[in-house]
C-alpha cells in the first residue's frame, strides 16, 4: 500500500498529475499563414514540442531587387511556460527557416517587326535560423482538457544570408505574427 501511494505521488510530480492531459496538438492560423504544433507536458507549468509553419509576406521590407513577394517556411522546437497553470503562456521557438524572396524581371526586345516585353518571375531561397519569442492564452472550450482555443502573438526574427536590410543588420528580418490556434489536449 505504501509503495502504491509513493508511486502515485512520484508520478504526479514527474508527469504534472496522474490524470492530467499530457499531449497538446493544435493548428494555428495567422493573417497570412498557418502552422501546426505538438506539445508534451513536462510539468503543470512547462511544455516542450515541435512546430512547423508557413507565412506569406512575413516582413515588410524592400530589398535591392524590390521584391514583390516574400514567404517563410519554418520547422523547429518550442517551449512554453505557463506561469499561472494552463491559461497564460510565454513561449520561445527555435528552428530552421527557408526564407524566399520573389520578384519580376522585365525584358525588352526590339527588332524590325517592332518591340516586345515580357516579365519573368525570379525567386531566391535563403536558409537560416529563427528565434521567436511570444505569448498567448490557452482557453478550454467546455470542461478542462479536450478542445481549446489559443490566441497569441509572436515575434519571429529570421537570420538568413538574404541581402535586404531593415536597419537591424544585413540578413536580419523581424516580423509580428498574431495567431489563433485551435487544438486538442489528450
Amino acid at each position: 500500500m505504501k509503495k502504491g501511494i509513493l508511486f502515485l505521488a512520484l508520478a504526479a510530480l514527474a508527469g504534472g498529475g496522474v490524470f492530467a492531459q499530457t499531449h497538446f496538438v493544435s493548428a494555428e492560423l495567422s493573417l497570412l499563414g498557418g502552422g501546426a504544433r505538438y506539445e508534451r507536458v513536462i510539468s503543470p507549468y512547462l511544455t516542450i514540442g515541435g512546430y512547423l509553419y508557413y507565412n506569406y509576406m512575413p516582413t515588410p521590407y524592400i530589398d535591392k531587387n524590390f521584391s514583390t513577394e516574400h514567404s517563410i517556411f519554418g520547422i523547429g522546437i518550442a517551449g512554453r511556460w505557463y506561469p499561472a497553470g494552463r491559461k497564460f503562456f510565454m513561449e520561445l521557438d527555435l528552428g530552421y527557416v527557408a526564407f524566399t524572396a520573389s520578384w519580376y524581371n522585365e525584358y525588352f526586345s526590339g527588332g524590325s517587326w517592332g518591340s516586345s516585353s515580357w516579365e519573368e518571375k525570379v525567386s531566391e531561397m535563403f536558409p537560416g535560423f529563427s528565434i521567436a519569442p511570444g505569448f498567448g492564452w490557452t482557453i478550454d472550450v467546455g470542461k478542462a482538457g479536450g478542445f481549446f482555443i489559443s490566441p497569441g502573438i509572436k515575434i519571429p526574427i529570421s537570420i538568413t544570408s538574404a541581402t535586404g536590410d531593415m536597419g537591424l543588420g544585413e540578413g536580419i528580418y523581424p516580423s509580428v505574427v498574431v495567431f489563433f490556434g485551435l487544438g486538442y489536449a489528450f
